[in-house]
């Protein structure tokens, strides 16, 4: 079932939209769209809620605590990659190009200004993708600043672990920002994206089109003014969860084929992926690694055939 978008006076009659792309996302979402609801009442906004075929009645309640959204749901589970781009088209389709979209994770909850600052950022020209100050759920401890993307294609989060009061409390450029809260305009997504829908279900789908912007001449751009609470990896089971390592080296090894196993830097690439391999001996890890390393000839050919592709272009 779909809900239109409200209808609009003119191009700047809804500025801003937020996306929430949700699956089986319990309690955690509700809390997500009740803290979400009171940035509605400031004119110009609106929120979509796309639900990846949920199981749990989770977006009925998440409804009910914010009545004002818009509802769109897939008949299957397409992924976070291929809702938002779902949701982004009708988005596009309806308003302006200079418009913004903000994404908020189903698991993560924004303080109050969280909105306004992604939005106050995103009035500089130059500025590609903004991302938020993410704290753990002890509401002390920072887990994200901006990210580092590093030669093997691992991701860090800056900051993680912090408890210092002000740390990290001025805006910086970044490589990358989490998928938890980041906003950017319509334009962006059209002129960089779409999101990569094969990183299915999750995972390395912001980083991707991070990097894309990146090398498009805009800037990534941490803001620690927006800040949200976030629950990483709820829906996989946790950082360390057999779930999440699989799908994160799996879609971190479909980034390195296509972004990082250049000519110049496979020596670099292989020595960094050594150096880590070295120091990490879990079982999970084990398990996940093999079997992201068994993908890598068909990564091989998707990237050639790409290639291919946008020589014809």
């Amino acid at each position: 079932m779909t809900l239109p978008l409200s209808q609009r006076s003119g191009p700047a009659a809804r500025r801003t939209t937020i996306v929430v792309v949700a699956h089986n996302g319990g309690e955690p979402l509700v809390d997500c769209l009740a803290a979400l609801a009171p940035s509605l009442e400031r004119e110009g906004r609106g929120l979509v809620l796309f639900d990846n075929a949920s199981a749990d009645g989770s977006c009925a309640r998440a409804l009910e605590a914010c009545p004002a959204a818009t509802f769109i749901r897939a008949v299957r589970n397409v992924g976070f990659a291929a809702g938002v781009n779902r949701a982004l088209a009708a988005i596009a389709a309806a308003g302006d190009p200079g418009d913004v979209a903000i994404l908020v994770n189903q698991d993560c909850v924004v303080y109050p200004g969280a909105i306004e600052s992604i939005e106050a950022r995103l009035e500089d020209e130059t500025v590609g993708v903004v991302g938020a100050r993410i704290m753990e759920p002890d509401r002390e401890t920072i887990q994200h600043a901006g990210g580092v993307i590093e030669a093997n294609g691992l991701t860090r989060h800056i900051g993680r672990g912090s408890r210092a009061p002000g740390a990290y409390s001025v805006p910086a450029d970044v490589e990358y920002v989490t998928g938890a809260l980041l906003g950017f305009r319509v334009e962006t997504w059209r002129g960089f994206g779409p999101f990569d829908e094969r990183y299915f279900p999750a995972y390395f789908e912001e980083t991707d089109f991070c990097v894309n912007v990146r090398r498009g001449g805009k800037r990534v751009v941490y803001e620690p003014a927006s800040v949200a609470v976030h629950r990483e990896a709820s829906a996989s089971g946790g950082v360390q969860a057999r779930r999440y390592l699989g799908l994160y080296h799996r879609n971190r090894i479909r980034f390195v084929v296509k972004h990082l196993m250049t000519r110049g830097n496979r020596m670099n690439l292989l020595a960094s992926e050594l150096r880590w391999l070295f120091r990490r001996k879990t079982a999970a890890h084990a398990l996940a690694l093999a079997a992201a390393y068994a993908r890598i000839p068909l990564y091989l050919v998707e990237s050639r055939l790409r290639r291919q592709k946008g020589r014809c272009a």
